[in-house]
Formats: C-alpha cells, sequence, structure tokens
C-alpha cells in the first residue's frame, strides 16, 4: 500500500473509504485493543487526542478505559471527521495534517494507530506531539506497522512484477530511536503480528480501498488485478493471509524536547 499524506488524492481516498471503513477494520479493532492492553497507560487522563482518528475505532475503545477524559480528535479526511462526529458528537474535532496543523496543548494522553507508517516528517512530528503533551506526565501511545508488515502481499506483488506497491514501513529500531532523540522516553514497547484471513484474494484486495489505502498512487489495470490475485492465491496455497507486523508503545516525556 502506498499513500502520500501531503496530497488531496489522499484525503479524498481516505473519503470515500469513510462509509466502508468500518466493516473492514477488524485488525484495527484488534490493534487498537493491544495498544490498551499495554501497561504505563495513565490512570486517569483529562484530555486526550486521538491522531488520525478516522471514524473513531480507536477513540471509542478509550471511551471505555477512560470515561471521564475530554475527547479530541484528529484527521485530514473531512468525511472521516463527520463519521468521528456522528459517533462522538460532544468530541472536539480538528481538521488537518498532524504535522503542520496547531495542536492543543496540556494534553494528558495522545493515541494514534496504523498512522505515523505515512508520516513523511517523522521526527518533527514526534517534537511536535512531545510539546503538545502535559510535561512530565503525559503520555504518547502509539501503533505503528513496521518492517515486515504485509510480507505476503509484497511477496505477490513480486510474482506478479508490480513491485514497489508494497507498503515501505520503518524498522521498529528505528522508530524507537527516533522517539529517543525526539525527547521521550520508551515505558513499554513491543511488536506484534496481527494475521487477517479472507475468503479469497479479491477480497483480500477490496481490503485496502475499504480502508482507505489503495496499493500504488493510481488504480491497477484490471490485467495487473488479475496477476495480482493469482500471485497472492499461490504465495498463501490458497489459504488468503494478509500479516501486519505492529509496534505498540507507550512513552512519556523525558524533559524538554530538543
Amino acid at each position: 500500500m502506498s499513500v502520500d499524506p501531503d496530497t488531496p488524492l489522499a484525503a479524498a481516498r481516505f473519503d470515500r473509504a469513510a462509509e466502508t471503513y468500518d466493516a473492514w477494520a477488524d485488525h484495527h479493532r484488534a490493534i487498537a485493543d493491544a495498544l490498551f492492553e499495554l501497561p504505563k497507560l495513565p490512570a486517569a487522563p483529562l484530555r486526550l487526542l486521538d491522531v488520525g482518528c478516522g471514524t473513531g475505532l480507536v477513540t471509542l475503545r478509550a471511551r471505555q478505559r477512560y470515561p471521564q477524559a475530554a475527547l479530541t480528535g484528529l484527521d485530514q479526511s473531512p468525511a472521516m471527521l463527520e463519521a468521528y462526529a456522528r459517533r462522538f458528537p460532544r468530541a472536539e474535532r480538528i481538521a488537518g495534517d498532524v504535522q503542520r496543523v496547531p495542536l492543543p496543548s496540556d494534553l494528558d494522553l495522545i493515541v494514534s494507530s496504523c498512522v505515523f507508517q505515512w508520516l513523511t516528517d517523522y521526527a518533527p512530528t514526534l517534537r511536535r506531539l512531545h510539546a503538545a503533551l502535559t510535561p512530565r506526565t503525559g503520555v504518547l501511545a502509539f501503533a505503528e506497522p513496521v518492517d515486515g508488515t504485509l510480507p505476503e502481499f509484497t511477496a505477490a506483488c513480486e510474482r506478479a512484477g508490480l513491485a514497489g506497491l508494497g507498503l515501505a514501513c520503518r524498522p521498529a529500531e528505528t522508530c524507537l530511536a527516533a522517539l529517543e532523540e525526539s525527547g521521550f522516553r520508551t515505558a513499554a514497547a513491543q511488536v506484534r503480528d496481527f494475521p487477517v484471513a479472507y475468503p479469497d484474494a479479491r477480497c483480500a484486495l477490496r481490503s485496502f480501498s475499504g480502508i482507505g489505502a489503495l496499493p500504488g498512487k493510481s488504480a491497477l489495470a484490471p490485467g495487473q488485478t488479475r496477476r495480482l490475485m493469482a500471485a497472492l492465491s499461490d504465495v498463501c496455497a490458497g489459504r488468503i493471509t494478509l500479516t501486519y507486523r505492529v509496534l505498540l508503545v507507550v512513552a512519556t516525556p523525558n524533559g524538554s524536547p530538543p
């Protein structure tokens, strides 16, 4: 999968997926559940920001754990924010790119799931999030696909002669080093695989568009799609699975950001 977060095309793709996102996002629910199972999360945060909130699946999990928290959702897709508003009518909403939009301050908890892999300004964005947290007590909790994610899809693309369509993720070690360089201390971290089974290859490919993350910057030609489906079936030996390898992190500010 490849999406450029700085282009109107990316926002339009997520806009189109706003109505289908929840139906295709079982793996996102599982990842959010795993994120909130990590140790070192705050006991009772009062102000919470969900970065790349989408339709609100992560915020939903946060509200279950922290019913007292005032919620804010940030997303660059207007349609996703509209869906978020329907789910959380009392929540604040921020429209824009987390890399550039003004952020609230004195936040107790910032959460984000499956968003940071799209960042082009990775360390600067981490420093922006550091500055938005309450000093000494704020917490950043995020889930990020890392190197090794979607190996079945990557292998299928190579077999189909469509190399370059896969999602180029950072190694987990690079993410953790960037956190430290941005003024954070890692309180908890783990890498987990989240396999998702599909009835057939067509359904697996549809899952990308269902959540707004299409392979490539333009639609595949019909012949390319057929080659890719056949290759994915071969790679998976008929039992179609896509595996998301995800870094789960809880981090706290370690003094002032650099």
